[in-house]
């Protein structure tokens, strides 16, 4: 099942990414204020669910503020498993991922927004203009942590564990900027995106 969501591309998603990049007003620039555009794209990867999402952050000493300025959460789901395949309740939340010897953690996560009461498969939502706030930074060395966001659905997926699931995506950048370190993630990531993100 998981090889036919990885081969099951979004095609809708790759025109979000056609449109320009957001910009960060020049108001709100400030010395005490670190501010970035960030992207995200987890089509074509193992999750079922996947989103694509363009916005801004802004680092605070205690908080990470993320506004997402467009986007959508689609299914890699095949149209073929019909009603069997839809998913509800589904919701977007972001966080902050944080590398483990083995794998990744999802750390200091907002809570759920909601974005649809459905969804079919090979279908998608947008995602509105969003603000979330992730808060509880001021002893996290930031320089290694990046943007994860989370995708939750309800779902009864024939061959997989009906109820709640969550899938994710990940910036290839850390929130302080590229390094060799974030530079050699996004290369594994590419490689095996659920196992990094």
């Amino acid at each position: 099942m998981r090889s036919a969501f990885r081969a099951r591309r979004v095609v809708l998603i790759a025109v979000l990414f056609l449109m320009s990049a957001p910009t960060i007003p020049a108001q709100a620039r400030s010395a005490n204020v670190t501010e970035r555009t960030f992207e995200v794209n987890s089509a074509g990867s193992d999750y079922p669910f996947v989103v694509s999402l363009r916005g801004v952050y802004r680092i605070f000493r205690d908080s990470v503020v993320v506004e997402i300025a467009r986007g959508v959460i689609a299914s890699q789901v095949p149209a073929q498993l019909g009603a069997k395949g839809r998913a509800t309740d589904v919701t977007l939340a972001v966080g902050l991922g944080s590398g483990t010897p083995d794998s990744w953690r999802f750390l200091h996560e907002t809570k759920e927004v909601k974005i649809g009461s459905s969804l079919a498969p090979e279908q998608q939502l947008p995602v509105p203009l969003i603000r979330l706030v992730v808060t509880g930074v001021d002893s996290i060395p930031l320089g290694d942590r990046w943007l994860a966001f989370q995708v939750g659905v309800q779902q009864e997926i024939p061959g997989m564990r009906a109820g709640r699931m969550v899938n994710f995506a990940c910036s290839e950048d850390y929130l302080l900027g590229a390094t060799l370190s974030s530079q050699a993630r996004a290369i594994r990531q590419r490689a095996a995106y659920a196992q990094v993100c």
